[in-house]
């Protein structure tokens, strides 16, 4: 009986450790806000209508995969990257585990020589991620905000 009760725990107890952090697809969508490489969308984002993001910088919701290229050519992104006089990084960020979900929220920051300037810029953002059939997260909404007085 003692030995069921310690397997017990075992597998109760591995689930919450295995997904204690954001999933690596976080790490990998700051990697491709610094590169601007479009190659590396097909690894980040769900290739689904229901794929959905709110800018920060335009207004609307953009939605499926096709606008989702589109807006992120209207940043300089390209296939292979772009070197750019930008930086964005993530900051306090947190992770919830629900099914097949993550809820990642963070906030981000945005470093960028822009209009002769250079300007600095943060705000909220959350990533709802699926779970892929493989175990791994993509990104299936990103909702962007600016801090208020914050350029953009």
């Amino acid at each position: 009986m003692r030995y069921l009760i310690f397997i017990l725990v075992i597998v109760v107890a591995l689930p919450a450790s295995a997904q204690s952090g954001p999933p690596t697809v976080i790490e990998k969508w700051e990697k491709f806000w610094n590169t601007y490489d479009l190659d590396q969308m097909d690894e980040l984002f769900v290739n689904s209508g229901q794929l959905s993001y709110f800018s920060s910088e335009k207004e609307g919701l953009t939605r499926g995969w096709n606008d989702m290229v589109e807006h992120h050519k209207g940043f300089g992104f390209v296939p292979g990257g772009a070197p750019k006089d930008a930086r964005l990084w993530l900051e306090d960020i947190e992770t919830d585990y629900a099914g097949d979900a993550a809820i990642v929220t963070a906030i981000w920051f945005f470093d960028v020589f822009r209009d002769g300037r250079q300007q600095k810029m943060r705000g909220p953002v959350t990533f709802v991620c699926r779970k892929q059939n493989d175990g791994s997260y993509k990104l299936l909404h990103v909702h962007f905000a600016n801090y208020p007085g914050e350029d953009g």
